[in-house]
């Protein structure tokens, strides 16, 4: 198989989010020599349990719709658990350990993945399966070889909660999907920055067709991606390429058995050092202590710091004037119109002495209409507050919601004021609990 050498080097590296659908399962080892059952599959098994035979050969959707209103979700989804609780990952899938990941998510329902790095003795991280909302990130996340697993479709140790079904259907799919809206925030994040591998999928599934058509609304400024596929036809393979997806004629075992042969064990190991790389931000340290899992988390996951040294990417003006607005570099480019309102807030909160403040906390709402300028208006601040006046400023990502106390470790290496900027579009609430921050 034939994988491009950025692609080499980003996995050497630890920079791609795998994304494994139901054929990366292809090859699953089983006790009676069973396959493991993938979409038409996996319908005619469930028709035979719950039907009868006049119902084989009929779409997963259909077939599953019937068999629940025959009996009902919890009785569907335990016999599904049960047909696929005894495969066990194959010799290819064993291999995923020996990388480093920046995430690996997936639509399958199995736990072949968690089996290949349980049943690794030398895998560099230890996957943090994300299942729902709610799933406290910061915690599960402390140790510094975590690895974050998002089972977007559910999984067979949860089959008794209807708010979590596994997703047989397309209605599943959408009615369901708010169940999992932090994850797919947080992949969106991933997109942004870091270079994914999509293996095992069927380009024609309505739901992953859903996923790589948001990710293409990210624009040029994310990185390449790739889709590892079979014979895909040369219509769709244009179709893809045009969207900023490499297509890659394989599948996973040919994948995982190349980037093994290709990439020399001894530089693997140095993606596992990156993490531990010094932040931007200890250069104004002035306490010798060494930061905990959960600050160092906070630091490298749920926000971003503004500095003088801030990595940009190329700048399309006439992206930016439409609206296009994913990074800092229209800012730190100049792009933006100077409002009057920055200079003020400038004065106001970055420009008078600690002494001045009435309160050690503080909560700064910029209010408007849609498209009036709020984000750019709010990013123009934080970055002349941080270049001009040298203040500690962070953006919070999307999804994430940081917590009061790697925040007061944080203050206490640097002893100054921190400043938090939540786009105006997110729910600052969790800003508001942490003390008016």
């Amino acid at each position: 198989m034939n994988i491009p050498p950025f692609l080499k080097e980003q996995v050497q590296d630890g920079n791609v989010v795998l994304f494994l659908g139901s054929g990366a399962s292809i090859g699953a080892m089983h006790e009676a020599g069973n396959k493991p059952p993938i979409g038409n599959d996996l319908a005619n098994l469930i028709a035979s349990k719950f039907l009868g035979p006049e119902y084989l050969d009929r779409p997963l959707s259909y077939v599953a719709d019937l068999a629940i209103s025959e009996t009902d979700l919890v009785t569907v989804q335990d016999y599904i658990a049960a047909v696929f609780m005894d495969f066990y990952p194959a010799d290819f899938h064993k291999l995923i350990p020996n990388f480093v990941w920046r995430a690996i998510a997936t639509t399958n329902y199995d736990l072949i993945i968690e089996r290949a790095y349980s049943s690794n003795v030398t895998a560099l991280q230890t996957p943090i399966p994300f299942k729902k909302n709610g799933e406290r990130v910061e915690e599960k996340l402390k140790a510094a070889d975590s690895l974050c697993y998002y089972k977007l479709h559910g999984c067979i140790t949860i089959t008794n909660d209807p708010s979590l079904p596994l997703i047989l259907t397309p209605d599943q799919y959408i009615t369901h999907r708010k169940n999992w809206s932090r994850l797919f925030e947080r992949l969106h994040d991933h997109a942004y920055e870091n270079p994914m591998v999509f293996i095992g999928h069927s380009l024609s599934d309505i739901d992953i067709r859903a996923i790589l058509l948001e990710l293409d609304q990210l624009g040029d400024a994310r990185p390449r991606s790739y889709i590892v596929a079979p014979k895909m036809p040369p219509a769709e393979k244009r179709f893809w390429e045009s969207r900023r997806y490499t297509c890659l004629e394989g599948n996973c075992e040919d994948f995982f058995n190349t980037l093994e042969t290709s990439i020399p064990k001894a530089t693997r190991q140095l993606a596992t050092l990156f993490a531990a790389e010094q932040h931007p931000i200890t250069k104004k340290y002035i306490s010798g202590t060494k930061p905990s899992a959960s600050l160092e988390t906070l630091l490298n996951r749920d926000l971003e710091y503004i500095y003088e040294g801030y990595k940009t990417t190329v700048v399309d003006a006439k992206a930016f004037y439409k609206g296009y607005l994913v990074d800092w570099s229209p800012i730190i480019a100049g792009f933006d119109v100077r409002r009057d309102i920055s200079d003020n807030i400038l004065e106001e909160i970055f420009l008078s002495n600690e002494e001045e403040k009435a309160d050690l906390q503080e909560l700064v709402v910029i209010k408007g209409h849609a498209g009036s300028g709020k984000t750019v208006t709010m990013r123009r601040i934080a970055w002349d507050a941080s270049t001009l006046f040298d203040k500690v400023c962070f953006s919070v990502k999307a999804s994430s919601h940081p917590e009061y106390e790697p925040l007061y470790e944080l203050y206490s290496h640097i002893k100054q004021r921190i400043y938090l900027f939540v786009d105006p579009a997110s729910d600052y609430s969790d800003m508001i609990k942490l003390g008016r921050i």
